[in-house]
């Protein structure tokens, strides 16, 4: 299965399984774990959400932090899962686009 598939059905089952409980594991799995660690979570001010230590938390605008460290990362796929949803949407539209340009010429 590529890579491209396997995120599909990893958007597909959160899509169909919303509101079953994905913050809330990642909350609660997060909270019970006595180690350091990081959380890859859409915002950075999500750390008093998640109950943890600001520094625990990255973004993906400071992911880069990562470098050097050597911990355990939980991940919240929201923001990805978003993401890949709106390119998908994108470029059904630049499918529809270049379906009309073809056209175009061709009539010409």
């Amino acid at each position: 299965m590529r890579l491209v598939e396997k995120l599909e059905l990893l958007l597909n089952y959160y899509l169909i399984n919303r509101k079953v409980g994905h913050t809330a594991l990642l909350k609660e799995g997060t909270k019970h774990y006595e180690n350091d660690m990081f959380i890859l979570s859409s915002h950075s001010k999500d750390w008093s959400f998640l109950d943890c230590k600001p520094d625990q938390i990255l973004s993906w605008q400071n992911i880069n932090k990562l470098r050097g460290y050597k911990k355990p990362i939980a991940i919240d796929l929201t923001e990805v899962i978003e993401h890949i949803e709106k390119i998908e949407n994108e470029n059904e539209k630049l499918k529809n686009v270049t379906q009309n340009i073809v056209k175009l010429i061709n009539e010409v």
